[in-house]
């Protein structure tokens, strides 16, 4: 998780080619302790470096399969990530396909996600989602639904704990 952790602060710091490396080699190193939970976890997270590198169809891959382990994450995994890995590969999902060129598809998953009430989806996670729906909204020329997405953005981003909304 270390590796991993330094490889994910070289994404925001330096270089999203070292952060895949990292992820990889995390990857590589997790492998034989054949922990379903962190495989699950680092999958997750190779799907996100791979994306952040430019990869878009094979983050796609990787976030398909990522998804249908999530499942196999512990308890532990998710209260050191303080968040629902769901949630973020789910978003992270309508972010792939909407750059993949399959804007049909990324809108059917944001209607599942931000759709269902159940989903008690996050702050942070509802807005990346919500990013990604104004982008769908400015494609169609749909201008009010894409203002009402930013004004949800923003309403999420005040006072909440996460560091990200605030950037």
């Amino acid at each position: 998780m270390l590796t991993l952790a330094y490889g994910r602060f070289l994404a925001v710091s330096g270089s999203a080619d070292d952060y895949l490396a990292y992820a990889e080699r995390a990857r590589t190193e997790a492998a034989p302790a054949g922990d379903p939970s962190l495989d699950a976890l680092m999958l997750a997270i190779h799907s996100h470096a791979l994306v952040m590198a430019g990869f878009v169809d094979r983050g796609l891959a990787a976030n398909g399969e990522a998804l249908a382990r999530v499942g196999d994450i512990g308890k532990r995994e998710i209260q050191t990530l303080g968040y629902d890995v769901r949630h973020w590969l789910i978003a992270l999902r309508a972010r792939l396909l909407l750059l993949a060129g399959r804007p049909a598809e990324a809108q059917s998953v944001l209607d599942s996600l931000l759709g269902d009430p159940s989903e008690n989806v996050d702050a942070l996670h509802r807005t990346m989602a919500l990013a990604v729906a104004a982008e769908l909204d400015a494609l169609d020329r749909r201008a009010d639904r894409g203002r009402a997405c930013l004004v949800e953005m923003e309403a999420n981003a005040g006072g909440q704990p996460t560091p990200y909304l605030g950037v």
